[in-house]
């Protein structure tokens, strides 16, 4: 929710994009959209709803690692393993 402000970006297409210094990847996998930001610390977070993401894109090197359930991150945690 935006509360009324208007300088909000929504990023809901594939691709990389630069906002703010702030560089976002969308990975469209699975059907679903994930994200993969790196932010103006250096810092690399990955937003994942599936574990189709590391099938399509790798993603090492994430100091930081958000998945929608617990499911996925068991998943997740086997196919890195591999």
């Amino acid at each position: 929710m935006n509360y009324g402000l208007k300088d909000t970006n929504r990023i809901s297409f594939p691709g990389e994009y630069d906002i703010k210094g702030v560089t976002y990847k969308c990975i469209d996998a699975g059907d679903m959209l994930h994200y993969i930001i790196h932010d103006l610390d250096g810092t690399w977070t990955a937003i994942l709803q599936s574990s189709a993401a590391l099938e399509k894109e790798n993603i090492d090197g994430i100091d930081t690692r958000y998945v929608a359930d617990e499911s996925i991150q068991k998943e997740i945690e086997n196919l890195e393993l591999q």
